[in-house]
């Protein structure tokens, strides 16, 4: 996680709402994290409009291009020295952002 810890992504979290995750996962700057958050999810909505795709295939997809980000296989040399510790934080946030999905429709 962050170095500096401290920062919210309160990203898409209405007012009242608990956030999806509480600490920036990197030192990246968080308005251009914010920005790059902004035209995913409009580029995604064009395209489930574009092609018919519903909210559940979108999302899948985006999940599984997120994880092929960590996957060796999918880089050109050389490899990242801390992708296994990657790997491990990647999975951390998503099981931290699926048990606060579950949360946010009580389940």
């Amino acid at each position: 996680m962050s170095k500096t810890g401290a920062r919210e992504y309160t990203f898409a979290t209405a007012p009242g709402q608990r956030p999806l995750l509480d600490e920036a996962p990197c030192d990246c700057d968080s308005k251009r994290v914010e920005a790059f958050m902004n035209s995913a999810v409009g580029a995604s909505l064009h395209v489930m409009e574009t092609h018919g795709l519903c909210s559940m295939a979108t999302a899948t997809g985006l999940v599984l291009v997120a994880a092929s980000l960590f996957n060796p296989v999918n880089y050109k040399e050389p490899v990242p020295k801390d992708i296994v510790q990657r790997t491990c934080d990647l999975a951390s946030i998503m099981e931290t952002v699926a048990k606060r999905m579950r949360e946010r429709v009580g389940y």
